[in-house]
């Protein structure tokens, strides 16, 4: 690092007298200072040009439509006007759909909401209740 001591100033020197510091020069790339600048993207570049409008064509995130017959929700937006319709579930209906194949049942709401038909239980047999 440094030579010797006299081409130290005087405060540094009296530091180093007083207990054993580590010193880094001021300019230097530390931890915090990288971390810092991890997210960008560089100086003509934005991390934001790559992201859809908040709204396409009339269509947000989360909008309950109408896709090849079925009910779903509309979970990703591409700037190409193309969505990604699924259940709620996670069952996707379609990865790429146009707009112009969606009809719109309702805008989103806080509570998303989904009539599921499930199977009944089979009728219990004679003598056997809940209670017996």
């Amino acid at each position: 690092m440094y030579e010797s001591r006299t081409a130290l100033p005087n405060h540094i020197v009296q530091m180093l007298s007083a207990s054993a510091a580590i010193l880094v020069p001021k300019g230097s790339a530390n931890s915090s200072s990288r971390s810092r600048h991890a997210g960008t993207t560089g100086r003509f570049t934005s991390s934001l040009s790559s992201k859809a409008p908040f709204e396409v064509k009339g269509f947000r995130l989360f909008d309950k439509v109408v896709c090849k017959g079925e009910e779903g929700f509309i979970f990703g937006r591409r700037s190409s006007e193309y969505f990604d319709v699924r259940k709620l579930d996670g069952t996707r209906i379609s990865a790429g759909i146009s707009y112009k194949k969606l009809h719109l049942l309702e805008k989103r709401q806080t509570y998303l909401t989904e009539i599921r038909k499930e199977e009944a239980l089979p009728p219990l047999p004679e003598g056997r209740g809940l209670r017996a």
